[in-house]
């Protein structure tokens, strides 16, 4: 008898629990769209800052970043900007630059170091992708003798 009234009433899961289980994968997906980049809308990048280490004033000082779309998504990137004038950053496409699934691009960070003070330094360049809201910031870094 007991057997047959399990059988004939069900499994039934409170609603409080399933909300909770709910609210807790959200939480969690959230969390680690934070953490991993395939879960981000930016572009991925091994690396987002750079030292140049110690460079001579008037040294033409450079550096490349390999941006990756690794979504599976396309990603428009309609404009990339430096902090100062004495920084430039140039695509190796010409903007705006669709990328798709796997494409990739390169960000070549060009500082001028003529008019620098001796000591360290710290320039970015700022990437901007088509509705994303916060941009992609790249650093280049050094030390001026």
């Amino acid at each position: 008898m007991v057997a047959a009234d399990a059988k004939n009433r069900g499994f039934r899961v409170p609603v409080d629990v399933v909300l909770n289980i709910v609210l807790v994968t959200v939480v969690l997906l959230v969390a680690i769209s934070f953490r991993f980049p395939l879960l981000s809308q930016g572009v991925y990048s091994t690396a987002y800052k750079y030292d140049l280490g110690h460079v001579h004033r008037g040294a033409p000082v450079t550096h490349t970043f390999n941006l990756v779309n690794i979504h599976p998504w396309p990603l428009v990137i309609t404009e990339v900007a430096t902090s100062c004038g004495c920084t430039r950053a140039l695509s190796s496409k010409s903007l705006p630059v669709k990328l798709w699934p796997l494409q990739s691009v390169r960000l070549t960070v060009s500082v001028k170091t003529d008019l620098k003070p001796k000591g360290p330094f710290t320039h970015q360049a700022v990437v901007y992708i088509k509705n994303q809201s916060t941009p992609s910031i790249y650093y280049v870094g050094g030390t001026v003798d």
